[in-house]
């Protein structure tokens, strides 16, 4: 790896370019990322886990991602399960063990109900559900890429 020498006395930008307001809360199209989920990751507890990224298709938040972790065994487990069930990967009738290729995930498209939470002082976006393409809207405020709740 190169070694690099950097100054930034003569740059006036936003360094806080990679910082984030987060979605308003609501329902959103998305398409699973195909970047995020090529590994498994060991939380701090020992427990398995793989990072998967949103990406919302339309509306003012085009193009925005979202983050999160699903676990891959134990209690956690729900969290996965839900989102095999929206995108047509789990019979939620017949649950049983089950092979699933992360590559498999890559670019299926489903809802995802965001809502917004509090972590180490910052808003965050947190994925609450997730819906099949096919769940209909019941509120009365929807816009263009984002369905209201």
């Amino acid at each position: 790896m190169p070694k690099l020498n950097l100054s930034f006395s003569d740059y006036d930008g936003d360094l806080n370019v990679g910082k984030f307001e987060p979605v308003p809360k609501g329902i959103y199209e998305v398409t699973i990322d195909t970047s995020w989920s090529d590994e498994i990751r060991i939380s701090q507890n020992g427990t398995q886990y793989i990072s998967l990224c949103f990406v919302i298709n339309d509306g003012e938040y085009a193009n925005r991602k979202i983050f999160d972790n699903f676990m891959i065994e134990g209690r956690g487990i729900w969290k996965l399960g839900k989102l095999l069930v929206a995108i047509d990967m789990l019979d939620p009738a017949n649950p049983s063990d089950v092979r699933v290729d992360t590559r498999d995930l890559h670019g299926k498209v489903l809802k995802v109900r965001v809502d917004q939470r509090e972590y180490n002082g910052e808003i965050k976006n947190e994925i609450k559900d997730f819906l099949p393409l096919s769940a209909k809207d019941t509120s009365n405020n929807t816009r263009k890429g984002k369905l209201a709740f």
